[in-house]
């Protein structure tokens, strides 16, 4: 028999009391996100679309270091719409960190069986989903806290919609 080895999480305890925006944080790596980060006393905001899976995945982060109501919040809706995004940022009040696992579930199947419209939707979607964020959270992130957007695709550079520091 060996001996586990014990995980720790490679967050560091500065985001204790910090309030982190998570979008795309109802399942998988965003679900993830969100426990590590409650767990390291983090405040979370989890945006999502599904509001039944949004209610679970909450109650699962929240159980990951039980305290008050107000340490774990959600906000329903796509995380590339203005106004899901202006809700999100509203129920959080003030945000040190956004954090997007956000994707879309378009252009599903096999290629030959796509239509050249989904296709463009998704990609459309996928390319306009980090600015809606960036621009969104250069808006209300304290000037301490805004940083360069590296968005999960092949661009990455200073965030266009930040002001210099």
């Amino acid at each position: 028999m060996t001996t586990p080895i014990p995980v720790r999480t490679p967050l560091p305890a500065s985001l204790a009391g910090s309030t982190v925006l998570l979008l795309g944080g109802s399942s998988g790596i965003g679900l993830a996100a969100g426990t590590l980060l409650r767990r390291v006393g983090a405040r979370v905001v989890l945006v999502g679309r599904d509001p039944e899976r949004l209610k679970a995945a909450a109650g699962h982060v929240r159980a990951a270091a039980p305290s008050g109501e107000d340490d774990v919040l959600t906000a329903a809706g796509d995380a590339g719409d203005e106004r899901t995004l202006d809700q999100a940022f509203e129920r959080a009040g003030e945000v040190q960190h956004v954090y997007s696992t956000a994707g879309g579930i378009g252009g599903a199947g096999l290629l030959k069986d796509l239509t050249s419209e989904s296709i463009r939707e998704t990609l459309a979607q996928a390319a306009w989903r980090p600015f809606a964020i960036a621009r969104a959270a250069a808006a209300r992130l304290p000037p301490a806290a805004r940083s360069p957007l590296a968005p999960a695709s092949s661009w990455s550079g200073p965030c266009p919609a930040c002001p210099p520091r």
